[in-house]
């Protein structure tokens, strides 16, 4: 048969076959009147190929695969029968064939994982365009929030720190590390809850821009009544964030809030809140909390 029966009987184009020839995959048949003679050897070879490649395996594992592979499917178990007169078992052949097969499995359970990771966050942002029309990885109780604490917010320097807060919050969305139980601590705030909270952001931004004497120590105190207030409103969520960050899983994200607020007010804040909520810090905190020093200078 000629090439392009080869091709449609496989499945397959022209060019495929060709290309199978280059790369030693396909043998080539001889020549009969001037044009390749294929036969159904060469179909049930390149069929093998497809198989093989539609299953996941790569071009150049293929490859190997069919030539540590026994001439014979058939293969004649030890101590059978006439297998003395065998050249081999073809165990070594099947452990290397096997060992490839079992390696191109993982890949695509990889892809499987990866593929099972991406559509759930296509449904997360499907689910969060129809909610409330937003685009974002933050889930929707963060988004309403942030949104009614903007709208709240009694001066354009407090808006500005409560977007700058959501830019960073949102970063922490993108690299799917928001810390646990944020969500539902925010599933527990009131519409008074909400006012109180952007009465904090208010009394920050005026502290933030002070040259006082007592400036730091009225920082404190403000940290100390936003701790207070995060217990009365979700005590067994908190309860949880003081071990939260010891580990130093957390420590990347005080990167963030450099870049954010840069200012010495801010880390001062932060720090108060965190020994206020009786978050142990780690190591790796406190390298990242010398590092916002080091950005004021």
């Amino acid at each position: 048969m000629k090439v392009k029966e080869l091709a449609e009987l496989a499945r397959t184009t022209v060019r495929t076959v060709r290309y199978y020839h280059q790369i030693s995959l396909l043998p080539l048949p001889a020549q009969r009147h001037g044009w390749r003679d294929y036969g159904m050897a060469h179909v049930a070879r390149l069929l093998r190929v497809r198989w093989l490649v539609d299953a996941g395996v790569p071009l150049a594992q293929v490859k190997e695969m069919l030539a540590a592979e026994p001439s014979s499917p058939f293969t004649v178990p030890p101590g059978a029968p006439g297998s003395a007169d065998l050249p081999g078992d073809g165990s070594l052949a099947r452990t290397s064939i096997l060992t490839d097969l079992r390696h191109t499995l993982e890949g695509v359970d990889r892809q499987i994982a990866d593929l099972t990771t991406q559509r759930e966050r296509l449904a997360a942002l499907i689910a969060s365009v129809e909610s409330d029309g937003s685009l974002t990885p933050v889930p929707p109780q963060l988004v309403w929030m942030y949104t009614e604490l903007i709208r709240r917010a009694p001066s354009q320097r407090a808006r500005r720190i409560m977007q700058s807060e959501w830019d960073v919050l949102e970063v922490a969305c993108y690299r799917m590390e928001l810390p646990h139980g944020v969500v539902e601590f925010v599933d527990r705030l009131s519409a008074s809850d909400l006012d109180r909270i952007a009465e904090f952001f208010d009394r920050f931004q005026e502290l933030s821009g002070s040259r006082a004497p007592d400036t730091e120590q009225r920082l404190r105190a403000l940290a100390a009544e936003v701790a207070q207030f995060s217990r009365a409103v979700a005590p067994e969520v908190v309860a949880d964030w003081e071990d939260l960050m010891e580990d130093g899983s957390y420590a990347w994200a005080w990167r963030p809030f450099i870049l954010a607020f840069p200012g010495r007010h801010y880390r001062i804040y932060a720090q108060a809140i965190a020994e206020e909520l009786g978050v142990r810090l780690s190591a790796e905190d406190h390298r990242a909390l010398k590092g916002w020093e080091s950005h004021d200078q």
